[in-house]
Formats: C-alpha cells, sequence, structure tokens
C-alpha cells in the first residue's frame, strides 16, 4: 500500500508517443464501530443490541442468535449459555468494520414453596418459599407480610398464591401453593362397593391418610378402623363409615353399601352316556351367561354351553357359569363310557325277601335291546322263569311257591346296537 501524496505516472502508446499525468492519494482511516458491552441476561428474556448508526449495511453472525441479522439494533434470541457474535458494517465508500459481543444467558433461580396444603379454618399456618434472595407473595390477602419468604396465613377460605423470587443478578423465578380449608363438607363421599357371594371386597374411605376411621358394624369387617377395610358380609349390608379430622376436631358419617350379588344357579344335564351305539354325548349348561369346562381333552368346546363329549373312559366334567356380575358357580355330571359288558351287564345274585332292594332279578336296565327271551333254569333243568318283555323279572317263585335258595342258570338273547346279543350265566338266590 502506498503512502498518501502525489504520484506521476508516464504513458507510452503504440506510435512511441507519451504523456505523464499526475496522481493524488489519500487513506481513510477506519470507521469508529462502538458495540454494545459485553452483557448478561436472565434466561427467558431478551435485550437489543446496539452498535455505531449510519452504515449502509451490517451483518451480525451467527444470524440465528439475532431477530433480524441486518440492522444495527436487532433482539438477541438466542438461549445458549454463553454466546460470542460478530456484527460487522459497510459504509457508503465500501469500507468494512467488525467488532464482538458476549451475551451471557442466566440460569433462573429455582423458587420452590410449601406443597399444596390445608389448614383449619381461621388456624394460622406458616407458608415457605426459598432458592432465591428476595420473595413477594400474590396476592397478598391473609397473610402477614407479603414479602417475607414465610409469611403466616389465616383465614376461613381458601387462597391460590404465587411467590415470585429474585436473585442478585435480578433474574425471576416462580412457584405456585394452593391453600385449602378443610371442613366437613370437603371430605369426598366414600364409594359403594359390589360382591358376589362367598367372597370379598376392600372398601374404600376415599380420603387419605390424614384422617381416623370407624367402620360399623365391625362384624365381616378385617379392620373397622382402617381406611380400606376387607369385607366379607354374607348379604347387602349398609355400613356407616365415621370420618374424623384430628387436625381440626371435627367429624362426618357416611353411608357405604356392600351389595352382595346371589351366585348364579348353574346347572348341568347331558343327553347320554356313552355306547356302542351312542359315541357322542350332548353336555348342557343353564343359568350363567358365560361357560368354562374342565376337562378340556375330550369335548368340542371349553367356553360355549352345550359341547359335545366324546370321552372313551367314564369322565367327571365339570362348568363354571359367570353371569354379567361376574359372579361364578360350578355344577358336575358324570358321563358314563361303557362297552359292551357294561352295557349289558346282568346281576350274579338278588335277595327276593320284600325290602324293596334288589328282590327281582333281570335284565331291565337293557333298555335299547329288543327281540328279547330270557329265561332262568334251577340245578334239575326246570324252568323256573320266562319272559320275552326285559322290564319283567324274577320275584325268586316258582309254581307259586318261593324257590329254594341256591345256584340258577340263565339265558338271554337279545337283539342290541352292538349286534347280536347271547349271554348265559349264573345267578344266585339268596334267602
Amino acid at each position: 500500500i502506498q503512502a498518501p501524496g502525489s504520484y506521476n505516472a508516464t504513458l507510452i502508446n503504440n506510435s512511441g508517443c507519451d504523456s505523464i499525468i499526475t496522481l493524488t492519494l489519500s487513506v481513510k482511516p477506519t470507521p469508529t464501530f462502538n458495540t454494545i458491552s459485553d452483557t448478561a441476561i436472565c434466561r427467558g428474556t431478551t435485550i437489543r443490541l446496539t452498535t455505531t448508526s449510519g452504515f449502509t449495511n451490517y451483518q451480525w453472525s451467527p444470524g440465528s442468535m439475532v431477530n433480524d441479522s441486518t440492522v444495527s439494533n436487532p433482539f438477541y434470541i438466542g438461549s445458549n449459555p454463553s454466546q460470542m457474535l460478530i456484527v460487522s458494517g459497510t459504509d457508503v465508500e465500501g469500507c468494512v468494520t467488525s467488532d464482538t459481543v458476549w451475551v451471557t444467558n442466566r440460569t433462573l433461580p429455582l423458587v420452590t414453596a410449601t406443597p399444596d396444603t390445608s389448614a383449619c379454618s381461621n388456624l394460622p399456618i406458616v407458608l415457605s418459599a426459598s432458592g432465591a434472595n428476595t420473595f413477594l407473595w400474590s396476592p397478598s390477602t391473609y397473610l402477614s407480610n407479603p414479602t417475607i419468604n414465610n409469611p403466616v396465613f389465616t383465614s376461613n377460605t381458601g387462597m391460590v398464591y404465587t411467590v415470585t423470587g429474585t436473585d442478585n443478578f435480578g433474574c425471576i423465578g416462580k412457584d405456585t401453593v394452593i391453600v385449602s380449608i378443610r371442613t366437613p363438607n370437603n371430605l369426598n363421599s366414600p364409594p359403594d362397593k359390589a360382591m358376589c357371594k362367598g367372597q370379598q371386597v376392600e372398601l374404600d374411605g376415599a380420603n387419605g391418610l390424614n384422617y381416623q376411621y370407624a367402620w360399623s358394624p365391625a362384624i365381616n369387617l378385617s379392620n373397622s378402623n382402617s381406611i380400606n377395610p376387607i369385607a366379607s358380609p354374607i348379604s347387602t349390608t349398609t355400613y356407616t363409615l365415621t370420618i374424623k379430622d384430628l387436625l381440626c376436631g371435627y367429624e362426618r358419617d357416611f353411608d357405604v353399601d356392600v351389595i352382595v350379588h346371589p351366585l348364579p344357579n348353574v346347572t348341568v344335564n347331558k343327553s347320554n352316556n356313552i355306547n356302542c351305539s351312542q359315541k357322542t354325548a350332548r353336555l348342557t349348561a343353564s343359568g350363567a351367561s358365560q361357560y368354562q369346562w374342565q376337562p378340556n381333552s375330550t369335548l368340542s368346546s371349553t367356553s360355549i354351553r352345550n359341547p359335545i363329549a366324546s370321552p372313551t373312559v367314564t369322565t367327571q366334567y365339570v362348568v363354571t357359569g359367570t353371569d354379567v356380575r361376574g359372579c361364578s358357580n360350578s355344577d358336575t355330571i358324570t358321563v358314563t363310557a361303557m362297552g359292551v359288558l357294561e352295557a349289558y351287564a346282568i346281576p350274579n345274585a338278588f335277595t327276593p325277601n320284600g325290602d324293596g332292594l334288589n328282590d327281582c332279578f333281570g335284565i331291565r336296565k337293557w333298555g335299547d335291546a329288543s327281540n328279547v327271551y330270557f329265561t332262568i333254569y334251577n340245578r334239575w333243568g326246570e324252568l323256573v322263569f320266562e319272559t320275552r318283555d326285559m322290564n319283567e323279572c324274577w320275584d325268586g317263585n316258582y309254581k307259586g311257591k318261593q324257590a329254594n335258595a341256591g345256584n340258577y342258570v340263565y339265558y338271554v338273547m337279545a337283539d342290541t346296537p352292538c349286534g347280536k346279543m347271547n349271554k348265559k350265566g349264573n345267578v344266585i338266590l339268596i334267602r
């Protein structure tokens, strides 16, 4: 760069002619640029940045930290704990100058007030706040001094207070506290309960642990002085709950109904037993809205009211029915799975003594048999009984007299669903 002054320059064209010109050089001083000093603000607030005015163009960098990076006095909008900004300006003659400024975001004071609380009517309680140097409570109503950190509240009216705390740098933090007044009318009504007969239910005093509870009658309660005793009444019962406020001295009674729903009358029946002609049976339950069966391995479904059972051995089924209130009850039924020998079994003895038990020998249980021919012979081969009606049986008499005790031989021929049946056996008449 040349020093300021006058300079001569010789110019020669293509023809060899020359000329001399004189140039005067002057150097303009750097423009004055006075930017705002490094500064600090409270987090969440803004500050207007300033620099020398009168330049034709401005540029703040980074531009995201200001609301307009092309003016001399933008607002700082950054949230970084500390941020350096560079501002440059261009004057009318194109000269450029720049400056820097640091902006620090101060952390707001963490103001913590008394948790939401309750007070007895017109009995004083002390509120408190911490986390700052000075405090201001708003509104000031019912407070002994709204400008201290621990004012005394006295009233029969509940209030909501906001406490504003200011630190040494003027930064502000806030918190809120709700003060409610304890009265009998502020107590919550305990809810009624319902249960199924034979079960139990947990009651709910509904007002927290800062009260005394007394349930009456105490019968069928696990603890009559608990906030949530277990109740197991055998029928619908109305309990009286006395809630006492130990702090303020008042008490109030509530009625709590425990409704005991009856169990559903669940019954089950079967269409038939299992034999060689009927290999499945329909089970049908009633008395509820939902059903669950056990065991499940031989059932077409375990969750309908009328499943098909196909056991290969005699099986007891249990059905549990649940009604619309969620109450459950059960019933059982046995499905007998009979083979040929079981289905067409014949007793081997009888006692015709007139006591009504086992007095007659026959095949009455062969209910699905047809074309029956049933005969009985004594030891000498004499025919003592003969019938083609399987509902008839031998009463132990022969020729109008009591037959002798002892062994007799029977023969049975019949058509059955299992095929042609021919059976021979012995029966003992016992006197």
